[in-house]
């Protein structure tokens, strides 16, 4: 039977800069980000006669294009005209993200300096002996092993020293060979001296003789600033090449291995290299350095010290994140995906049209692509991506970018041949039958380890437990169930909030769903203590929720303790602040500060003041803003008639126009409040706390809500008094209304 879609052959393999470098193929494929763009141009920039800033981090997520980014700027900065034909088409590309950034590369190319490229890749041993053997090699690839830099003669002047003074028996063979060849020691050390290339030739073709087959080290005993200077300096005199750049690949994998160990050689090399480099000058020596995080990203868990010697190296380098734009890994997710039978597929596609217009019309419901018109969303997204589902499209490359590690990565899952990955889900979705998804519980089952990995401040470790947590209490043939577990690990862990919102609807959307059938599953849940649901604004989220019934406690502590309205009144001023104000043209026209604070009132407590003594006790405020807090229609119409009666000079009173809906999440505050606060609580499960927090902050944002029409201007919610009388000046619908108010009554 007939597949949909298959995966595309030339989406089969990642980049290694070691052998892809100057593959013209892999080259003219590749499709720039706003972000390489940028890194295109700084790194440009550093190569012109005042470039200093010539040690580079670039960094990234895994599978986020970093490795061919640096493939493609090695052909731009090497020059290489076999390759020119490839950049052609990166450079168009380049044109339509970064005009500049495509004008800088053409013009590099015409007459840019040439940079021989300096290849390596991982952990290659300590950094020096690394550095040393990536230029012998980069040499060696350009055809260039006569290039004889002073320090290739000192190093074999040094090497006949040691063997004089330490291994006679060597250096009486060395002078005996030499004698065969017609030649004297004295002479070939005079040679060496003058830096004579046929000395040079002579020493390192009978050096493997002397040393059972050794090749000899150009670098041996040499400084590598000193090698590299000399290097460039020699390539300068008789080359088209004008420096050299170092491309460290996966330089995360040598700094995991060091990082935590004790500062000596190696990072001392490390910071002496990138400052040498940036003052290489007209001997131009650049060093970039290609990893998946920052460098302080690698010090997490150590000691203080040690982060603070790697923030001082992390200095030295300018970072540069060339974290993919998910604009451009649409298109590459379409990519990776072929139709091998064109009819077949025009065919699928004129049947499920249904199906695509209902896909599309949720996918704008739930905001999912703004950056993308209706044409684009289904050529790239439905049609494009097609089967993986429009939440699978979006969530695989923030996914990615969020926990991806080599094993695991947006580029592995689209085309690597293993369980979990996108080639298993397409051989079970067949030609002829209905339309269906690969939706976003499949990421979770092959992402679940690099989240389970990814235990950094800011990692989604906890999102990974508490799913494993659901998954392992949920049964295996509750099979709706177990894909909401994921669905929702996976909707967390991208970030949620305003740009997704994970609803019922989300869900069901996700799951492709009955709504009613998914609520279901989610209540499932939280009586299961699995998840919970915030209802400020009515988002799921997974958690591990402790053995209290929460509920039931609140309900026990109202039931006992009554809170007064003045408690509350007192609670919500410790909870939810209203802020102070400043009278701004008037404080810059005077020069002085004045300002008044927010106070909250209940009716009651607004009657029969004495506003200026009030003033007077408070002492440190020049006026004062009362909120009146009126939770009905009789106590609105209270405060009215009191405020209308007011006549204090330095009082502003806001009256919510509707009655204030404070009173339920404030009884619920007070008793979360309550319940933290309760030591024997804490002793029965030590989550309550967590779970309390959640609670706490979820009533905290329901009581910003419900408070927003007194307290936010931008509500235009409430009305302002002064000196009895509803303010008619102007209208006071933002916050610099209210500076502008203030101003004027202080001008009175």
């Amino acid at each position: 039977m007939d597949l949909v879609r298959c995966p595309s052959p030339h989406f089969q393999r990642a980049i290694n800069l070691k052998y892809d470098l100057g593959n013209a193929d892999i080259i003219a494929a590749y499709v720039p980000t706003p972000n390489a763009a940028r890194a295109i141009r700084a790194l440009l920039a550093a190569t012109r006669p005042e470039g200093m800033q010539r040690a580079t981090l670039l960094h990234g997520p895994y599978g986020s294009g970093k490795s061919l980014l640096a493939t493609v700027l090695a052909s731009i900065l090497s020059r290489d005209e076999e390759r020119l034909a490839a950049l052609a088409p990166v450079v168009e590309r380049l044109r339509e993200v970064d005009l500049e950034a495509a004008k800088e590369v053409e013009a590099h190319l015409q007459a840019g300096p040439r940079l021989l490229p300096v290849i390596l890749s991982g952990d290659e041993g300590d950094l020096g002996s690394a550095l040393l053997r990536g230029l012998t090699q980069a040499l060696g690839r350009a055809g260039l092993q006569e290039i004889r830099p002073r320090t290739h003669y000192q190093a074999a002047l040094r090497t006949i020293e040691m063997w004089r003074e330490e291994y006679p028996e060597t250096y009486a063979r060395l002078a005996a060979m030499l004698r065969e060849e017609e030649a004297e020691l004295a002479g070939l050390v005079e040679g060496l001296q003058q830096a004579e290339p046929e000395a040079y030739a002579l020493f390192h073709r009978l050096y493997p003789r002397l040393t059972a087959g050794a090749e000899f080290n150009n670098h041996h005993g040499q400084s590598v600033v000193d090698a590299y200077r000399e290097t460039v300096i020699a390539l300068r005199e008789s080359t088209a090449y004008e420096g050299v750049v170092v491309r460290w690949d996966e330089f995360g994998r040598f700094l995991e291995d060091r990082a935590g160990e004790p500062f000596g050689q190696e990072a001392a090399l490390l910071q002496e290299f990138a400052e040498f480099a940036c003052r290489s000058g007209e001997n131009q020596v650049h060093l970039v350095l290609i990893a998946h995080k920052v460098l302080g990203g690698y010090t997490w868990g150590l000691p203080e010290e040690y982060v603070q010697e790697w923030q001082r190296i992390g200095e030295r380098f300018r970072s540069l994140d060339v974290s993919g734009d998910p604009l451009v890994a649409y298109r590459l997710i379409a990519s990776a995906l072929e139709v091998s039978d064109p009819t077949a597929w025009a065919g699928y596609l004129a049947v499920h049209q249904a199906d695509l217009a209902r896909a599309l019309a949720r996918a704008a419901e739930h905001g999912l692509f703004p950056e993308l018109d209706e044409a684009e969303v289904r050529r790239w997204i439905l049609e494009g991506a097609y089967p993986l589902h429009p939440l699978t499209v979006y969530c695989l490359p923030r996914l990615s970018n969020k926990v991806a590690q080599n094993e695991r990565t947006l580029f592995t899952f689209l085309a690597a041949d293993e369980p979990g990955a996108l080639r298993e889900h397409l051989a079970r979705i067949p030609l002829d039958g209905p339309a269906q998804w690969i939706g976003v519980d499949a990421l979770y089952d092959y992402f679940a380890e690099a989240m389970r990995a990814d235990v950094a401040p800011g990692g989604v470790h906890e999102i990974w437990a508490a799913a494993q947590h659901a998954l392992g209490k949920v049964p295996a043939e509750d099979h709706l169930v177990r894909r909401l577990v994921k669905a929702l690990a996976v909707l967390q862990a991208v970030g949620g909030g305003e740009a997704l919102r994970i609803t019922t609807s989300t869900l069901a959307f996700a799951l492709e769903s009955d709504r009613e059938a998914v609520e279901q599953a989610a209540r499932y849940l939280v009586r299961r203590k699995l998840a919970r649901m915030r209802k400020a604004d009515r988002t799921w989220e997974l958690a591990a929720g402790s053995e209290v019934d929460i509920e039931a406690a609140i309900r026990d502590v109202l039931d006992r303790h009554h809170p007064t309205p003045l408690q509350l009144r007192r609670l919500l001023e410790e909870m939810v602040p209203p802020r102070l104000y400043l009278p701004r043209r008037y404080n810059a026209e005077r020069g002085m500060v004045r300002f008044f604070r927010g106070w909250y009132r209940l009716p009651d407590e607004v009657a029969n003041t004495d506003w200026e003594a009030v003033l007077q006790e408070q002492g440190y405020a020049d006026g004062l803003i009362v909120h009146v807090l009126a939770r009905n229609g009789g106590e609105l119409d209270q405060a009215r008639s009191i405020v209308e009666a007011a006549t204090a000079d330095r009082v502003l009173f806001v009256l919510p126009k509707k009655p204030l809906l404070i009173e339920e999440p404030l009884r619920e505050l007070f008793a979360l409040v309550e319940l933290k606060n309760d030591p024997l609580l804490r002793e029965q499960d030590e989550r309550v706390i967590g779970e309390l927090e959640f609670f706490i902050e979820d009533v905290t944002a329901r009581l910003e809500r419900a408070l927003a029409p007194l307290v936010d201007p931008w509500e235009g919610g409430a009305e302002w008094y002064w000196r009895g009388k509803p303010w008619s000046g102007f209208p006071v619908d933002s916050p610099g209304r209210v500076t502008r108010l203030l101003s004027d009554v202080c001008d009175e």
